[in-house]
């Protein structure tokens, strides 16, 4: 394995990152797989399962933001609401 494959895998994820709300480039995630897919022809199981999960915490990586803005406003609303009965 190359470092042109983890690289690859990685850009997938990106491109998969770049196709969520914050960014709003959704037509990115009908072609966001083909750097995976390049990346793991001609690989066996075991290096295409190691591509697979770099380019999967590429991704989950990038989306890490949202849990952050989703718990801090279920917290102010949570509050709201315990504070106005």
């Amino acid at each position: 394995m190359r470092l042109k494959d983890i690289l690859l895998s990685a850009f997938s994820g990106i491109l998969l990152t770049l196709a969520f709300p914050k960014f709003n480039l959704e037509i990115i995630a009908w072609v966001a797989l083909i750097p995976w897919l390049w990346a793991i022809r001609n690989k066996s199981l075991l290096q295409a399962v190691y591509l697979g999960l770099v380019a999967g915490l590429v991704f989950f990586t990038g989306l890490l933001y949202w849990i952050t803005s989703c718990s801090r406003n279920t917290a102010i609303c949570r509050a709201r609401s315990a504070f106005s009965y």
